[in-house]
């Protein structure tokens, strides 16, 4: 049996098809579980911009969470209508497992939006406009993930095999990355994928700067360690090479595909 003919209107959040009335208004699936699963869970995001006027529509949705809640309550969406749903008869079960599962979300969702806020604040593209930012960032923000992960403190649960095994090979080597580390392992990234993206072609040409940055940084807070600088290299030439960067993604579809978590 098909699915239902979509609604005359569309979704009064991000514009796609909808199929029906959710929680006072029109709109798709993919906002009505995204607003229904972030009342459930109390979950708080922060605007990965930092301006609060990111773009909501069916191609942007998942960009920014913040900026899609904002608009739901823009546009009256109603949570009462959330908390008073019937929820599953296992209540103590699915208590904890959605506490659990909210704690992980939200350790990931933090995760998220400092590694960005960070690289949208990098001295290399600070020249870039907002929108050049932001379209980068949704090219390359798995990578420059992977390359803030052993710097955090907070626990993050990933299933991928090949993730772990690559972040575990560099903790034996490094057991804590520093914030100046993480800064210029990102700013170095940037630099040679301006060999590979237009619109940072410029950035290329500091790849020998920021090489010697990393080294020279080391050198000054870490000097009993003399081959650290060169361990964080070979770790951002792994990211560069590493060919299990959907397996990242699928980690984080809560935002990329939110059926997968209603």
């Amino acid at each position: 049996m098909g699915r239902a003919t979509p609604a005359p209107v569309v979704c009064q959040i991000c514009g796609d098809k909808s199929y029906g009335r959710h929680y006072g208004l029109w709109t798709c699936d993919g906002c009505a579980c995204f607003f229904k699963r972030t009342i459930r869970r109390k979950i708080n995001y922060r605007c990965i911009s930092g301006d609060n006027n990111c773009p909501v529509d069916k191609t942007r949705r998942n960009w920014c969470p913040a900026c899609r809640l904002n608009k739901c309550f823009q546009m009256q969406m109603n949570k009462d209508s959330v908390q008073k749903e019937r929820g599953p008869r296992t209540k103590k079960l699915n208590k904890n497992l959605h506490k659990n599962l909210s704690q992980d979300i939200q350790n990931k969702v933090k995760l998220l939006v400092d590694t960005m806020k960070n690289v949208l604040h990098n001295a290399v593209i600070v020249f870039l406009s907002v929108e050049q930012k932001k379209q980068l960032l949704h090219q390359l923000w798995p990578v420059f993930t992977l390359a803030a992960i052993p710097h955090i403190q907070h626990s993050i649960k990933i299933r991928s095999v090949e993730i772990n095994n690559l972040l575990a090979n560099f903790r034996m080597k490094i057991a804590k990355i520093d914030d100046e580390e993480i800064r210029l392992l990102c700013s170095w990234l940037l630099c040679h994928f301006g060999s590979k993206i237009p619109t940072i072609d410029f950035a290329s040409s500091l790849l020998d700067t920021y090489t010697l940055w990393i080294h020279k940084h080391c050198t000054v807070s870490y000097p009993d360690d003399y081959k650290r600088a060169d361990r964080i290299l070979e770790y951002g030439r792994s990211l560069i090479h590493f060919q299990h960067y959907s397996n990242l993604v699928e980690e984080f579809a809560f935002l990329y595909n939110p059926k997968k978590e209603s």
